[in-house]
């Protein structure tokens, strides 16, 4: 009978093979051993980010700063305020540039007025009528034009349906007033579908006294110019699928409306080609013989009486001394 001593059993406790559970664990150590992973940031990742900056007006939040003009109903934006010429013509002024250099768009289209030229005209867009403004302001607003360095402004509205009510119709009405002014503006919008055809009708009107001012103006109560008035209406359809919609519609606009300042003293006083002419041809004569500045011979020719026989009924002095 084999009896084990110390040494054998010293030996076989060497050589015997590891339990499961030890060498389960030296595996999973070993499978838990990553390889080292390197992290690399790029500022120019962040580019997008930092020359777009861009305020999106959804409709909730028109309905607490709407104006009667596009630059007043933006004017609290960030780095936007707006030009003043009454209360009809107001367009919104990006870091300081307005003009060409604010490009005005409707659903990405630019609105051809006659406001980018000549800012005391109005804007053709009704901000009580737009569900959603847009402004991008920054050099990315050149993707939309070569002169929008200064950004641009984009309405959103429903005058083309894009959808059919999913009640068969659906619309709102909206109406505002302001004492200052005696402003009262009313609005209306409707759209109504059935099958794949949506129609959709809006309209808009405003009526607006003179400003009412403090004590201390010297023209009295009100500023004389201030006022409007402006009636719009619009009427479109759309035939709506399920990959898209086709449609068109017709919109029209009557603006009425004062510009503080203005002076209506020379209305009647038109230059016409023959009084031009012989205004020219008098300071010629003039400088030739009397040797009289030019200036002064042009600020006295420009009096015109279009409605006399003679277009030239106060001649400039130096004229007189040549004859």
């Amino acid at each position: 009978m084999f009896k084990p001593t110390p040494l054998a059993l010293a030996l076989a406790c060497l050589f015997a093979p590891l339990p499961a559970s030890a060498a389960e664990t030296h595996t999973s150590t070993q499978e838990s051993t990553l390889p080292a992973i390197t992290v690399e940031a790029s500022s120019l990742s962040l580019v997008d980010d930092m020359t777009t900056p861009v305020t999106v007006l959804t409709a909730d939040d028109l309905l607490t700063q709407r104006a009667a003009t596009l630059g007043e109903t933006l004017a609290n934006q960030p780095g936007t305020h707006a030009s003043h010429f009454g209360a009809g013509a107001s367009r919104p002024v990006i870091r300081g540039m307005d003009g060409a250099r604010v490009r005005i768009l409707s659903h990405g289209s630019e609105v051809m007025d006659a406001s980018t030229i000549s800012q005391d005209h109005a804007v053709a867009i009704e901000p009580l009528l737009s569900n959603q403004i847009e402004i991008l302001r920054g050099p990315s607003g050149l993707a939309y034009g070569g002169g929008a360095s200064g950004g641009i402004v984009n309405s959103l509205d429903d005058k083309i349906p894009t959808q059919i009510p999913a009640a068969g119709y659906a619309g709102h009405v909206e109406m505002l007033g302001a004492s200052a002014a005696r402003e009262g503006t009313g609005a209306f919008a409707v759209t109504a579908g059935s099958g794949n055809f949506a129609l959709h009708a809006e309209g808009l009107y405003r009526d607006s006294d003179d400003y009412r001012v403090g004590h201390g103006w010297h023209e009295g109560k009100r500023v004389a110019g201030s006022d409007t008035r402006t009636r719009t209406g619009s009427l479109g359809l759309s035939w709506v699928g399920d990959r898209g919609y086709v449609g068109l519609a017709y919109t029209a606009q009557n603006n009425v409306y004062g510009l503080p300042g203005h002076s209506h003293d020379f209305e009647d006083c038109h230059l016409h080609g023959t009084c031009i002419a012989a205004a020219m041809a008098d300071i010629a004569t003039t400088m030739k013989h009397t040797g009289c500045p030019a200036s002064t011979c042009a600020a006295n020719a420009g009096m015109c009486a279009a409605n006399t026989s003679n277009p030239w009924p106060a001649f400039p002095a130096c004229v007189s001394a040549a004859a």
